[in-house]
């Protein structure tokens, strides 16, 4: 297997190192260090977050928190909450649901160490409507070969704003889906080869969690009905394992202002044109932060106000398009490389999954990628959500 590995390894120097590319690396004016602040109030939420932190550099993006500020959040009401650093830059406190009455002001108030003082634009606390529907159509894409488009499933939304004072709105998306491990655990190696008369199914279902961080917005400022149709979601593809067993999508809809709305729209359309050399280029958009004790500094980020409500939808495996599942041949090898390869692991890696060719005792055995045999490796988790159908 060593020498398998050693030999794609050559080879793909070798078509590296005789090629005619070079990478192309544009010239990006870089913008002075800036700060950021960033945090949103939500009811029925009472958890509130903010966090202060500064921005990268365009070739070394990072995360770069600040720590020991004093950050407030107060109302127009006279009420003033004092919140404290959870970890290095993000500042958290509890506000009772009694102060998170709609139609109530909030705004952020934060002094850095060294002496800075910014202040964001109130925002006000406005109801949000409930989501009517969610749902999902086969949607075939075509790609660079005509013989082999893609398909998946494209998510809509409609909601009935009509009646509501909200009129933008923003979609957070949170994915779960279940998958299964391609060999259910059995024999095992941990320093010699142990049998298992039976298999298991400790390791072979999960359930793995993810947000999805494009941004969805929509305002029925112009529209004379007020209704919300076939508003397009996220697109799931069935190039991932994500619609192989089941797939679940929560949608939280946020009742935005008008400014917040503006923001995120061109954070959106941002995001969007900035895929290739020639399209649009970055830009810094500023929200509704204000450096009061240097007017003129520019602030990066937005701290949003805004109520919201949720709905879940299960999709199971019922499509007639293929979808993707991770290889998972056993290896070819004879017993004496198999015990060569299985030597080269370290204990701290132990058990390694088998396969069991004959179910006795005297094998033989294969091996598999583990991914295989234990579905946590693939980042998901054995525990079954609580809300999980």
């Amino acid at each position: 297997m060593q020498a398998i590995r050693n030999i794609i390894i050559g080879l793909a120097i070798i078509l590296l190192t005789r090629g005619c590319s070079y990478p192309y690396t544009p010239e990006v004016e870089e913008i002075p260090e800036m700060v950021v602040i960033s945090g949103r109030i939500s009811n029925p939420d009472g958890l509130q977050i903010v966090e202060v932190s500064k921005s990268s550099s365009y070739n070394d993006p990072s995360y770069d928190p600040v720590s020991n500020c004093t950050v407030f959040i107060s109302d127009d009401k006279n009420n003033r909450f004092s919140l404290w650093e959870a970890s290095p830059g993000k500042y958290i406190c509890w506000i009772d649901w009694m102060y998170l009455i709609y139609g109530t002001g909030f705004r952020v108030e934060v002094t850095t160490p060294d002496g800075k003082q910014y202040q964001s634009d109130y925002e006000t606390l406005l109801p949000c409507p409930p989501i009517e529907n969610i749902y999902y159509e086969v949607k075939k894409k075509e790609t660079d070969n005509p013989d082999n488009p893609l398909y998946g499933i494209q998510f809509f939304l409609d909601t009935d704003a009509s009646g509501s004072e909200a009129k933008n709105f923003m979609w957070d998306l949170t994915e779960t889906w279940e998958y299964h491990s391609k060999y259910r655990v059995g024999d095992y190696y941990d320093g010699t080869i142990n049998f298992s008369p039976q298999t298991y199914d400790t390791l072979f279902y999960c359930w793995r969690t993810a947000r999805i961080y494009d941004i969805y917005t929509f305002t029925v400022s112009d529209l004379t009905s007020g209704r919300i149709t076939r508003c397009p979601l996220n697109y799931v593809s069935g190039e991932t394992d994500r619609l192989g067993v089941k797939y679940s999508l929560l949608v939280k809809q946020y009742a935005i202002s008008r400014n917040a709305y503006n923001y995120w729209s061109a954070v959106q359309d941002q995001s969007q044109n900035t895929g290739g050399m020639y399209e649009t280029q970055p830009v810094s958009i500023t929200g509704n932060i204000h450096c009061i004790t240097n007017p003129g500094e520019t602030v990066l980020g937005y701290f949003m106000v805004s109520s919201y409500t949720e709905k879940r939808i299960f999709v199971p495996r019922d499509f007639d398009f293929a979808i993707y599942t991770p290889p998972c041949m056993p290896y070819d090898l004879d017993a004496q490389s198999l015990n060569i390869f299985l030597s080269s692991y370290r204990p701290e890696d132990y058990p390694i999954f088998l396969l069991n060719l004959s179910g006795t005792r005297q094998g033989p055995w294969d091996y598999a990628e583990q991914t295989c045999f234990d579905c946590t490796k693939l980042g998901g988790s054995v525990t079954k959500p609580d809300f999980w159908e």
